[in-house]
């Protein structure tokens, strides 16, 4: 038998617990940036990378080359 799932408690334990929760380096970029490019690059680069790397990675990319023609 199924047991029920109180949607309600589960939100309100999310929300109690959020502020300890460590943003991701995609997360980062993306409220930083707000570019859907660098979004998009970063969004790659964190399927292939740990967060570690991800943000260091994305940093030095974009110093490099931080639009699609560059």
């Amino acid at each position: 038998m199924r047991q029920a799932i109180d949607i309600a408690g589960v939100i309100a334990r999310l929300r109690r617990t959020r502020r300890g929760w460590t943003r991701t380096a995609l997360a980062q970029i993306a409220e930083q940036d707000r570019d859907p490019f660098r979004v998009l690059v970063a969004c790659i680069l964190s399927l292939r990378t740990q967060d570690t790397t991800t943000g260091p990675a994305a940093a030095r990319l974009f110093a490099i080359a931080d639009t699609p023609s560059a």
